[in-house]
């Protein structure tokens, strides 16, 4: 699958949507848009306006690597791409988004269900 190919299939939003880290004892937990913005060198409100595209179609190269940078997502990990389209395949719970009640109902949920919208 080339880079492109696998632009086109994991979005901005499900990029977002998976951006997470490991917390020991805990599990994982979703980054922050301020996390992300400070991994990727990127604004608050660009990680922001990012989050909610359905398509790279209009960000530029240097930003889409440096939201995936951020995300830490590697689009050239074939282990972590697994795992991705694994997940996104199967009806994904977005636990890890829920751990913050507050962030879950104002940011999360409304992507959750504009990227769900987007899928189908």
């Amino acid at each position: 699958m080339t880079f492109w190919t696998k632009l086109e299939r994991f979005p901005p939003i499900a990029i977002r949507l998976l951006a997470s880290k490991r917390i020991d004892g805990h599990g994982k937990i979703a980054l922050t848009d301020e996390e992300i913005a400070a991994d990727s060198g990127l604004s608050v409100p660009i990680v922001k306006s990012l989050s909610w595209l359905t398509s790279w179609d209009t960000v530029a190269i240097g930003t889409a690597q440096a939201f995936l940078r951020g995300c830490r997502i590697d689009l050239n990990s074939r282990e972590k791409m697994r795992f991705i389209a694994s997940y996104l395949k199967s009806k994904p719970t977005y636990r890890y988004l829920q751990k913050d009640p507050t962030l879950w109902e104002t940011q999360f949920k409304p992507l959750v269900a504009v990227y769900l919208s987007h899928r189908r």
